[in-house]
C-alpha cells in the first residue's frame, strides 16, 4: 500500500461516504415500498425486508472497517496496510444480496419472456458463480497479510467483477430486445409510452451497475497499490438495489398509463402487467 492515504483511506472514506447516502436512499425507497404495496404476495415483500437487512449489514460492516483505520488505530500506519475483517466479509454481503436482485430480474424476464429457461439458466449459473468466488475471496481474505497479499486472489476478483458485469448485460439485453419486440406491434400511445418507460429503467438498471463493476476492475488492475477500487465495489450493490426498488415503487403511475389501454390490447397487457409487477403470469 502507498504510503499517502490519499488514494487509500481517503478513498475508503469516500467509498463510504457513498455508500451511506445511498443507504439512506434505499431505506427511504424500502419504507416507501413496505407502506404502499401491501397488496404484494408475502414472498415479494419478504424480499424486499431481507434485502433491506442485508443492505444494513453492509453499512455496519463498512462502518466498523472505517471506523477501525480512522478512530480505534488513529495514526498506527501499519495497521492500515491490513484489511479489516469487516471490509473483507463485504464481497460475500454484496454477493448474496446481488443474487436475490438479479433472480427477482431474472423472475420478471421469465414472466415476460414466456417462461422461457435458457438466459435464466445462463444467468443464475453465472450468480451462483460470482456467489461462489465472492465467499473464497471474504475466506481467504482472512488470512492474508496485507492488502498487497491480497492480490494473489486477484484472479478471483477479476473473474467475479466481470461475471457480475456480463450476467448484468445478459439480463439488461435480454429484457431490452423482449420488450422493443412488443413494442414493435403496438400502436397505441399509452401503451408505447408506458413500454418505452420499461426499456429505460431495465437499461438503466444494467448499464449504472455495470459500469460501477467495470470502474472497479480498471482501477484495481491500473492503481493496484490504492483501495479506489474498494470504493466503486462498496457502492456496486447499492445501486443495484436502488434500482429494483425504483423498478417496484414506479409500478402505480405506470399501471395508470397500462390500464387505459387495457380494453384494447388484451394478451399483451396481461403479460406486460404480470412482469411489471413480478407476479406469476396467468
Amino acid at each position: 500500500m502507498s504510503g499517502h492515504f490519499d488514494g487509500t483511506l481517503g478513498a475508503l472514506l469516500l467509498g463510504h461516504l457513498i455508500a451511506m447516502l445511498l443507504f439512506g436512499i434505499t431505506s427511504l425507497q424500502s419504507w416507501v415500498y413496505l407502506r404502499r404495496n401491501y397488496q404484494d404476495c408475502i414472498v415479494l415483500r419478504s424480499l424486499v425486508l431481507f434485502l433491506w437487512l442485508i443492505d444494513c449489514l453492509h453499512v455496519a460492516l463498512a462502518t466498523h472497517g472505517v471506523y477501525f483505520y480512522f478512530v480505534t488505530n488513529f495514526g498506527d500506519v501499519a495497521v492500515t496496510l491490513k484489511p479489516s475483517w469487516s471490509l473483507i466479509m463485504i464481497p460475500m454481503v454484496s454477493a448474496v444480496s446481488n443474487l436475490v436482485v438479479r433472480a427477482l430480474f431474472a423472475y420478471r424476464l421469465w414472466a415476460l419472456s414466456g417462461k422461457s429457461i435458457l438466459i435464466h439458466m445462463v444467468a443464475g449459473a453465472m450468480s451462483f458463480y460470482v456467489v461462489g468466488l465472492a465467499i473464497f475471496i471474504s475466506v481467504e481474505g482472512l488470512f492474508v497479510t496485507s492488502w498487497s497479499a491480497l492480490r494473489q486472489y486477484k484472479w478471483s476478483i477479476y473473474a467475479g467483477l466481470i461475471s457480475e458485469v456480463t450476467v448484468n448485460l445478459i439480463i439488461m439485453v435480454a429484457q431490452y430486445l423482449f420488450l422493443r419486440h412488443l413494442r414493435s406491434g403496438i400502436r397505441l400511445k399509452s401503451t408505447d409510452t408506458f413500454l418505452h418507460t420499461l426499456i429505460i429503467y431495465s437499461i438503466n438498471t444494467g448499464l449504472v451497475t455495470s459500469i460501477a463493476s467495470v470502474m472497479a476492475v480498471v482501477v484495481f488492475a491500473a492503481l493496484p497499490n490504492t483501495l479506489l477500487y474498494v470504493a466503486f465495489y462498496l457502492v456496486t450493490s447499492k445501486l443495484y438495489l436502488n434500482a429494483l426498488l425504483a423498478n417496484l415503487n414506479a409500478r402505480d403511475s405506470l399501471r395508470e398509463c397500462l390500464h387505459q389501454d387495457k380494453d384494447g390490447c388484451g394478451g399483451q397487457i396481461t403479460v406486460l402487467g404480470t412482469g411489471m409487477a413480478f407476479e406469476r403470469p396467468s
